[in-house]
């Protein structure tokens, strides 16, 4: 069985007369994997209300696999007490098949237009996601050195799948030439902030003057089985000037 939890959906409602305001977020905090054929989800919801001491809120809970059709998941339109300050916390469970490419997760407040609001637009909120780790890069920065040389790389790499992605290994090229190895540690799936992104910073030399173009590869020993290998590269432009 795999086991992923998903923490937590916060939903923003306003009354026109007096507040009331659901602010919903969605954050994977944790993920287990063990063997089965299916991934086990509980999703965290906290409703929150403002301008007013308490009122009531029904809230669904939607889950879709491979862009298919929604299909509910919770709840049952049952009136939930939701306190200022204190909010009210739920947790839903929903499975989703291993053999699944993508998933999505939506939390809709209010969904019988009960509650008479001031912003019909901001009661729902959604989780996408690739369920197969997808390691990419979230920005790759030469930075130039005073140094003859000498280059350095800052660079983030994400997870942005849904389980969890091995520890792997990049490179870097320069003018085709592999001039540096580094490792990339394993990362954890979406929304499981900061375990799911590192920052690394590379050295790059020897590296003579003039213009050179540079290539970062992500997986180099294809460690990961990814929804999408097409984007584990960078390409960046530097100039070395001599001193």
């Amino acid at each position: 069985m795999r086991i992923l939890q998903l923490s937590c959906f916060t939903l923003v409602v306003l009354f026109a007369a007096r507040s009331f305001a659901v602010d919903l977020t969605a954050d994977i905090t944790d993920l287990q994997i063990r063997a089965g054929t299916s991934i086990d989800v509980t999703l965290q919801i906290d409703l929150r209300v403002s301008g007013s001491p308490q009122t009531s809120a029904t809230l669904r809970v939607f889950q879709a696999v491979d862009q298919g059709q929604e299909q509910r998941i919770c709840c049952d339109d049952q009136a939930l007490q939701v306190y200022t300050g204190a909010g009210n916390r739920i947790q839903v469970p929903a499975t989703v098949p291993s053999s699944a490419r993508t998933v999505r997760f939506r939390a809709l407040a209010d969904p019988l237009l009960r509650v008479f609001e001031t912003n019909e637009q901001n009661n729902s909120d959604s989780v996408d996601s690739q369920v197969a780790p997808d390691i990419a890069f979230v920005g790759v920065t030469p930075l130039i050195q005073p140094q003859i040389n000498q280059f350095k790389i800052s660079m983030s790499v994400i997870n942005i799948g849904f389980l969890s992605a091995r520890a792997s290994r990049g490179r870097v090229l320069v003018d085709g030439q592999l001039k540096s190895s580094f490792d990339v540690p394993s990362l954890k799936g979406l929304g499981t902030r900061p375990a799911n992104q590192t920052g690394l910073e590379l050295t790059v030399s020897p590296v003579g003057a003039g213009p050179h173009s540079v290539r970062i590869d992500l997986d180099v020993d294809n460690q990961i089985s990814e929804s999408d290998e097409a984007n584990n590269s960078a390409i960046r432009s530097v100039s070395i000037t001599s001193q």
